[in-house]
């Protein structure tokens, strides 16, 4: 139930490129900054799942964005 909330949320924020541009992106600044406080590291499997999670719909955003201006 909560993965799939998340796809919802971000559908919905892919079709607000400028929104989804600033919250995917403060995102993945804050992501790895928390994973440094957490016991498991950054390469760790769920470091790099919650880096993906943050950078992948980033990226998408930007080039949405790129594609729209």
């Amino acid at each position: 139930m909560v993965g799939l909330c998340a796809v919802c949320v971000f559908g919905y924020l892919q079709s607000m490129p400028r929104i989804a541009v600033m919250v995917f992106g403060g995102w993945s600044l804050l992501a790895p900054l928390i994973l440094l406080g957490l016991p498991f590291g950054i390469f760790s499997i769920v470091g790099i799942f919650t880096l993906c999670g943050t950078w992948l719909p980033f990226g998408f955003s930007v080039l949405t964005l790129s594609i729209l201006r």
